[in-house]
Parts: structure tokens; C-alpha cells; sequence
């Protein structure tokens, strides 16, 4: 590169780089007031737009508190996790953050006899070796999520066994 390139190529890096601060440090702000303690359950989660309205916001109040017990449930069709669990797990690791303890169940009943869901067909019936290969793989991938998300100690895990 030309000398005078290179000058105009190093501003905008510094530029960039600039903006890029700026925009991480009001992010950085914002996760920080979600997570300590600064926000209530229902305000995070509508301003994650992971909810828009509630049926009974008594709920949202019980789990507001703490104390209390939920669980998910994943069906081990697969042996790894899809984007179909990233909002049910975002919603469980934010409930987890405000107190409450959960349970992570890796279903096989469902995967074992089938589960037509609205479709035209059953789905295929799991054989027993896959189905407990997708057990161990998906337990396995839960865990390292729930550890780096810091729930890891606010969950059991209970499979189909």
C-alpha cells in the first residue's frame, strides 16, 4: 500500500476500533445491571424480547422470588443441540439466575415410541443403542453449556434410564 493509504487504512482501523470499545463497554454495562441483581425477571426478559405478554404474571412473581423448581425437556432425537433449544435454554438460564433450581430432562419415552406432532406420519421409532449414544452426547454438550453459562450447580439431570 501506498503511504497515503496506509494512513487512511490505520484511522479507520483506529476508528473501528474506537467504536467497537464504546459499543462493548455500554454492552458490558448492560449485561452487567441484567445479571447483578438490577433488573427484575419479567424486565429482562422483555427487553431480551423473550417475552411479550404473560397469562398470569403470578408466575413470573413466584419465580421472581426464587425457590422454585422448573424444569425442560429435550427429546434425544438427535445427539447434538439445534437451534430449536437456544431460546428454551436462554429462558431456563435466565430463570436459574434469579434463584431458582432446575432440572434438565433428557427424555427417551418420546424418542422410543414415536411423536407424529402434527404431521402425516409417526416419526421413526429410535433404535436403543442410538438412542443412548444421543443421551450421553447431549448430556455431555448440557453440561458444558449450563458450566459456562455459571448454572451448573443449579441443575440435575435426569434421563430416560
Amino acid at each position: 500500500l501506498h503511504s497515503s493509504k496506509k494512513k487512511t487504512y490505520s484511522s479507520l482501523m483506529i476508528t473501528s476500533v474506537r467504536k467497537l470499545v464504546a459499543r462493548s463497554a455500554g454492552v458490558c454495562s448492560h449485561i452487567q445491571r441484567l445479571y447483578s441483581g438490577g433488573s427484575s425477571l419479567k424486565q429482562e426478559l422483555t427487553e431480551r424480547q423473550l417475552i411479550h405478554q404473560v397469562t398470569d404474571e403470578t408466575v413470573l412473581d413466584l419465580l421472581e422470588t426464587g425457590g422454585q423448581t422448573v424444569y425442560m425437556g429435550i427429546d434425544p432425537t438427535g445427539d447434538s443441540l439445534h437451534s430449536g433449544h437456544l431460546k428454551p435454554l436462554s429462558y431456563f438460564a435466565h430463570i436459574l439466575r434469579h434463584g431458582n433450581e432446575g432440572i434438565l430432562l433428557l427424555g427417551g419415552a418420546t424418542a422410543r415410541i414415536g411423536d407424529p406432532s402434527g404431521r402425516d406420519s409417526e416419526r421413526n421409532v429410535i433404535p436403543e443403542e442410538v438412542l443412548k449414544h444421543n443421551l450421553v452426547a447431549l448430556e455431555q454438550s448440557l453440561k458444558k453449556i449450563t458450566h459456562s453459562l455459571g448454572i451448573s450447580d443449579k441443575v440435575i439431570f435426569v434421563n430416560s434410564e
